[in-house]
């Protein structure tokens, strides 16, 4: 008889190659059940980002156009066709990112506390999880959103306090604060989500502080981590965005050279097509990005377990119930 695998915990302690197999044995094990979430959940997002992404594209297009050309695109349509597919790209991305954490992370949470497989879980016991996440993910974007604008508007402060110089200076000094904050503070950004997520005993500022506090201490195998995750979702990424990104140039490309092409570009049956492969861009950048999100919650475990003993704490707990 076949011996049963056993299954993927979370709070565990994980060199850098264990985290990698348990973010794919999870993938391994449970890829149906997400396949069939996601699709429930990211692919009604997908198919309204996609329009997002074309209008932009649409937009970028015939302004590059209008300048091989000489003649000028600047109307009032194109300009709101621009934004508004801008708009909508974004904004959609961003409700998918919030689902995605939401899904993902009630699924894992899940996986770790039951002892129920995932492919019999029923929506009743996940939907505590999914919601939790939700709001959870909101606060955060929140917050993440404010401290943004504080520095865009220190940065456009300088800028006019300074003329001509500060916007030089508030460029280079813009730059360089993202290398600087993004090489320090990488690894919280990894870990805030899913302490945050998975914690019900902290509010947002203490799952900050705990996540700051993990960060620095699994700073360089979480860092390991993100750039192996990273590099492998960027190439599998590339490669669903190619078709799309293919069909987009062709229509450049066309709608520069004769008109009898542009009629076909600009056809229904070759926008249509456009459409559909934006929508497997992007849906298939939300799958993708299931491997570093997975990746993230196995350095939280990792890390919560090594600084804070979360199993220790629970069988504790545990102990003094039943006694």
């Amino acid at each position: 008889m076949e011996e049963k695998k056993p299954r993927v915990r979370l709070y565990v302690v994980r060199n850098f190659g264990q985290k990698l197999s348990a973010t794919a044995d999870f993938l391994r094990e449970n890829w149906r059940v997400l396949l069939k979430y996601f699709t429930y959940f990211l692919l009604p997002v997908s198919l309204v980002q996609a329009l997002g992404l074309n209008g932009f594209m649409e937009g970028y297009i015939n302004s590059l156009q209008g300048i091989s050309t000489g003649v000028s695109n600047e109307n009032v349509g194109m300009v709101i066709s621009f934004v508004a597919g801008l708009l909508g790209y974004v904004g959609m991305a961003m409700v998918g990112g919030l689902l995605l954490q939401a899904v993902l992370f009630a699924l894992i949470r899940f996986h770790d506390e039951s002892d129920q497989p995932l492919p019999l879980v029923q929506w009743d016991e996940l939907k505590h999880y999914f919601w939790q996440g939700i709001r959870r993910s909101l606060i955060l974007t929140a917050i993440g959103t404010g401290l943004l604008l504080i520095v865009f508007l220190f940065l456009g402060l300088l800028m006019f306090a300074l003329g001509e110089i500060g916007v030089i200076m508030g460029v280079v000094l813009f730059y360089l604060m993202l290398i600087v904050l993004g090489i320090v503070f990488g690894p919280f950004l990894m870990l805030v989500s899913p302490t945050y997520i998975f914690r019900d005993d902290l509010n947002v500022l203490a799952a900050m502080q705990k996540a700051l506090r993990y960060s620095f201490g699994t700073w360089g195998g979480t860092w390991a981590i993100i750039l192996v995750l990273g590099f492998l979702t960027n190439i599998i990424s590339g490669i669903t965005m190619m078709p799309w990104y293919i069909a987009e140039m062709t229509k450049m490309f066309l709608g520069i050279s004769n008109q009898d092409a542009t009629t076909f570009a600009d056809s229904y049956i070759y926008g249509f097509v456009v459409y559909l492969l934006a929508v497997v861009q992007c849906f298939g950048n939300y799958l993708v990005s299931l491997i570093l999100y997975i990746g993230s919650a196995y350095c939280y475990g990792h890390a919560a377990e090594k600084l804070d003993g979360m199993t220790m704490d629970d069988n504790i707990k545990n102990f003094q119930t039943l006694a």
